[in-house]
């Protein structure tokens, strides 16, 4: 594994996963009627895709940058 070499580094990726985090709870929207979308899903589903969506292009583009092998220079 490698480590970030600053904050600078992994701050970013912090406040993506920080803002994955608070857009998942959907507080908005409680005690609102449900609204029928396409298909016949709730249309809160649609944002849920979506969110698994950014979150496994996030874990996949993090894990690209700091979960590979260390060189032997490194």
């Amino acid at each position: 594994m490698i480590r970030p070499k600053s904050n600078r580094q992994i701050i970013p990726w912090s406040l993506f996963f920080a803002a994955l985090f608070i857009l998942s709870l959907d507080y908005w929207n409680w005690d609102q009627p449900v609204g029928i979308g396409p298909l016949h899903l709730p249309v809160w589903i649609y944002g849920f895709i979506l969110l698994q969506l950014l979150l496994a292009a996030g874990i996949y583009l993090f894990s690209r940058k700091f979960w590979r092998e260390p060189s032997q220079s490194e």
